[in-house]
């Protein structure tokens, strides 16, 4: 695209077009998938396989959207890879309720670390370290605020994402219910 014609879009059209180019993105890894036959029987590409299927769904761009502002709020900065994977775990999540409360490094790290062609523990880092910049940067009284008054000393990632994809589904269960 020529630049020129980008500076002239407004912000409205930016966000489609960004939003297009994930979606393609999300696509083309799901051909990459399908096309790799060396592993069919391995429950963690079929795991992604059915996630990356999840993520054609409508609400794909809502959900993402409301992820990012929950980050955005407990000061999570989005120029972190952690913060790009934290967003992929929590979706995963919140499409796959089953795993809440189930160990991330099992049954989540895994799924992201593939998408992403990334190591398990990357991933995990990545986030860590994203979680003990917001940890510090964060007002204490929101951040306790946020994760129900719990006492703790700093929050792992596991009590962020359980309560990040928490705060999504009560929101989207209000949204339905004010719907009805």
């Amino acid at each position: 695209m020529d630049i020129k014609l980008i500076e002239s879009t407004k912000k409205d059209n930016l966000k489609n077009i960004i939003i297009k180019i994930q979606n393609d993105l999300y696509r083309i890894s799901m051909i990459k998938l399908n096309n790799n036959t060396e592993n069919v029987n391995d429950p963690i590409q079929n795991r992604i396989k059915k996630y990356l299927k999840k993520i054609d769904d409508n609400n794909f761009c809502e959900v993402k959207n409301m992820i990012i502002k929950e980050l955005n709020y407990l000061g999570y900065k989005s120029y972190y890879k952690g913060t790009k994977y934290l967003v992929e775990c929590i979706y995963f999540l919140y499409k796959n309720q089953q795993f809440i409360g189930e160990s991330l490094n099992k049954n989540v790290y895994p799924i992201i670390a593939e998408r992403f062609n990334k190591n398990i523990n990357n991933i995990k880092c990545n986030i860590t370290r994203a979680t003990d910049i917001m940890f510090f940067d964060c007002n204490e009284k929101k951040l306790k605020e946020y994760l129900e008054n719990i006492d703790i000393v700093k929050p792992t990632n596991k009590i962020i994402i359980n309560a990040v994809v928490n705060k999504i589904l009560k929101k989207k269960d209000e949204k339905t219910n004010k719907s009805k």
